[in-house]
């Protein structure tokens, strides 16, 4: 785990824990019986889905990039976990600095 110093990132960045519910997606990656959404894994695919207009509803970010990506909108969670912390989260190491699940309607 990280200690506090390593959390302290501008709003909306707020610290969660890996069991926080609203994480539930991305603990659940290869479960296909979940809602339907993407899930975007990296700062430049981030990047490039906000400007498509693409709302995720949830965005987990390692310190570093949290502080690089700054204000992501409206989003309903934008939680920062450090690289381990990401990887018990789903379920493998993790080195793209962050993720988010976008939902997807029909």
């Amino acid at each position: 785990m990280s200690n506090d110093a390593t959390r302290e990132v501008a709003a909306p960045w707020r610290s969660v824990s890996i069991d926080d519910a609203r994480l539930a997606d991305l603990s659940r990656l290869r479960d296909r019986s979940t809602s339907p959404r993407i899930i975007i894994e990296g700062e430049l695919a981030l990047r490039r889905a906000l400007a498509a207009g693409h709302r995720p509803q949830v965005v987990v970010a390692t310190p570093a990039c949290a502080a690089r990506l700054g204000d992501v909108g409206a989003i309903e969670l934008a939680a920062v976990l450090d690289a381990a912390e990401l990887g018990a989260l789903v379920g493998h190491e993790f080195h793209r600095g962050c993720l988010a699940v976008v939902p997807v309607s029909y």
